[in-house]
């Protein structure tokens, strides 16, 4: 741990039988970024994790750094917490938040309560440093944790939908004024599209660009949001020209199903509930409303 001397260092005493470990707050050197791929692969040996994607997602978000804690034992890190800074729209006012994405515990270490350790100190640095909320999608186990010991408000179920063709609109559904809305603009828009490993391609249309995503099913795309296309570096893939299937994760009040070729996907083919999660950073208790709510997959890195 050369490399983290001037990172906060916490000692946690072993009073539960176990080594002494050190909560870090997160550098993003080099060394530190390997040894979080290493556990991260451990983890979710499926997932694809690089230190290519890590560095992409930890390092170059042009809202900022992520914020990091990690717990090291031996040298190792064995648990890890990491949130990116995002910008949205709150309750009518443009603010600075995260998005809660990579947790991780290593499965010798679990049941210590590092969940609860490097999620509180994070969102402590994350309060010190001006950010106003905290973001994020979780399954059903995660949701519990997020709930009981961070605070967190479950917002409610994102919607999953499978169908085909564009989705219809209803303007001014739901009210006027958005509870939350994510922004982006031209720099947070090029840098999303750049994610290493992803494939995405898009159809353009007068004022905008419908981006999808390739879900790794044969001819079944995701279709990530409409997108304002001025300033945008555009995916390399190039243009959709036809797909049989689109698939749609979010929450969008203006979205009309009934005029829209989509259903509802089955339960059974659901891997788990993908829940939106929120917590006020600034003390004032704000929660949000899921009609006033608009959350899309362009919103959190599932593609």
């Amino acid at each position: 741990m050369a490399n983290l001397k001037k990172a906060e260092v916490i000692a946690d005493g072993a009073s539960m039988g176990q080594e002494t470990v050190e909560y870090v707050k997160g550098s993003l050197t080099d060394e530190e970024i390997g040894k979080t791929v290493s556990l991260l692969k451990v983890v979710w040996p499926d997932a694809g994790f690089t230190r290519e994607y890590i560095n992409w997602l930890y390092r170059e978000n042009p809202s900022g750094r992520a914020e990091i804690f990690n717990a090291w034992d031996k040298g190792e890190i064995v648990a890890h917490y990491a949130a990116i800074p995002v910008k949205a729209r709150l309750f009518g006012e443009l603010e600075k938040g995260l998005l809660s994405l990579n947790i991780a515990v290593s499965p010798a270490h679990r049941a210590r309560g590092y969940f609860k350790a490097l999620g509180s100190r994070t969102f402590e640095s994350a309060c010190e440093r001006g950010f106003g909320f905290a973001a994020g999608v979780a399954n059903a186990n995660s949701t519990l944790l997020f709930r009981r010991q961070l605070r967190f408000q479950l917002v409610c179920p994102l919607d999953v939908k499978i169908g085909a063709g564009p989705i219809a609109r209803s303007p001014g559904r739901g009210g006027e004024e958005r509870d939350y809305i994510q922004s982006w603009d031209g720099q947070t828009l090029s840098w999303r599209l750049r994610r290493p490993g992803a494939k995405y391609r898009c159809i353009k249309r007068v004022g905008s660009m419908s981006v999808f995503a390739h879900t790794g099913k044969y001819g079944i795309w995701a279709v990530m949001n409409d997108i304002d296309p001025a300033g945008v570096a555009p995916p390399e893939a190039g243009h959709l020209r036809w797909n049989p299937l689109n698939v749609w994760i979010g929450l969008n009040p203006e979205y009309d199903w009934a005029k829209s070729a989509y259903i509802n996907l089955p339960e059974r083919f659901k891997p788990s509930p993908l829940n939106l999660i929120f917590r006020d950073l600034t003390g004032r208790g704000r929660v949000l409303d899921p009609q006033k709510t608009v959350f899309s997959l362009l919103d959190f890195d599932a593609y």
